[in-house]
């Protein structure tokens, strides 16, 4: 699973050439600020609204993007030329890609951003602290027009994220009288995804961002487990899965990015499968506890004597594909944020 957020350091998209002129040390510090800021943000918006439950890490994924987006430009400008720039030629803007994706969150989704971005001076704060400018320090008054000036814009920016979010007034309640809706066509992107899937052997582009979205949500997985993945030679990791539920310790695999390669942690130590297009399937299957993975392959059919056969795999990325299909409005916007990632130049 590659990491989608270092893919933003690109030759600037709307703005100053940023990553030309940060070393990698800079862009890496900047990077791991904005993963604490993200933590803090995300960690406030589900303290304001506890019955929500960030299921499977998406809506901090896709957090972290925004903040990381708007991080960049906030670095690469001079803050004393933006309070000169009264005709507003120097204004940040929502990456092009990220509308579409953010018009078709669900409402927990949307709502988990909004109040992160859109309802709280937090992220404003933690902005703050990346700029030496005495100007843009929040606590110091009166405020000086570089203040202003800043603060307009990422307010600027605010706005077009919160008019880009699903509105929860144009959520209809399930009770409301009418005919039911004629059934959504599946967008490419997700067609694409599940054909990708189901093809033995294939883990390339869509298949290996969607699928660990969408395994720990098969009807056999374990409801009160997450699916853990970590990248080797980095503390980078991703959870899946409804951590709310969870209450046991994740299943969790290592992933070798050079070779494609996942091992499974089992009793304690890394079990490698074979470095194929089938190794996260097979590591998901080992990973598991042998009553688990007898539930899950019963789930869909599998034979439970013969977990790692070809048939097993065959019906375990059936069964991953068909999850994508039954469940559009959650998996669409993933991929559609990991395809805007991919397609854009980077410079590392």
């Amino acid at each position: 699973m590659p990491n989608a957020i270092t893919r933003l350091f690109s030759p600037d998209p709307h703005g100053p050439a940023v990553s030309k002129e940060m070393g990698l040390r800079e862009l890496e510090r900047l990077q791991r600020k904005v993963e604490t800021m993200t933590a803090s943000v995300m960690d406030s918006a589900l303290a304001a609204h506890p019955r929500l439950d960030d299921s499977d890490g998406f809506s901090r994924r896709l957090m972290e993007v925004l903040i990381e987006d708007f991080a960049t430009w906030f670095v690469g400008v001079d803050p004393s030329e933006i309070a000169d720039d009264h005709d507003l030629t120097q204004m940040p803007r929502v990456a092009e890609g990220l509308p579409g994706v953010l018009q078709k969150l669900g409402p927990d989704e949307a709502t988990l951003i909004r109040e992160g971005l859109c309802h709280s001076d937090e992220l404003w704060r933690l902005l703050c602290q990346l700029s030496p400018s005495r100007d843009l320090d929040p606590d110091v008054k009166p405020r000086t027009p570089t203040y202003d000036a800043m603060r307009h814009r990422y307010l600027f920016w605010v706005n077009a994220v919160n008019r880009d979010l699903p509105q929860t007034s144009a959520v209809s309640s399930p009770s409301a009288a009418g005919p039911t809706p004629a059934p959504r066509r599946l967008e490419p992107v997700l067609l694409d995804a599940a054909r990708e899937i189901r093809r033995p052997g294939q883990w390339q582009g869509a298949t290996s961002e969607i699928a660990p979205h969408a395994v720990p949500r098969l009807a056999g997985w374990p409801p009160t487990r997450t699916l853990q993945i970590q990248e080797l030679g980095s503390a980078t990791t991703y959870e899946f899965g409804s951590m709310k539920m969870a209450n046991r310790p994740a299943v969790k695999l290592f992933l070798d990015e050079r070779t494609g390669q996942y091992s499974a942690l089992v009793n304690g130590r890394k079990v490698p499968t074979p470095p194929n297009g089938d190794s996260f399937f097979r590591a998901v299957l080992s990973g598991l506890e042998v009553g688990e993975r007898h539930v899950l392959l019963n789930s869909i059919g599998a034979d439970e004597t013969d977990p790692y056969g070809d048939d097993s795999l065959r019906r375990l990325r059936d069964a991953t594909a068909q999850q994508l299909e039954s469940n559009p409005k959650r998996f669409t916007p993933i991929l559609e944020l990991a395809q805007m990632l991919q397609q854009r130049p980077t410079s590392r």
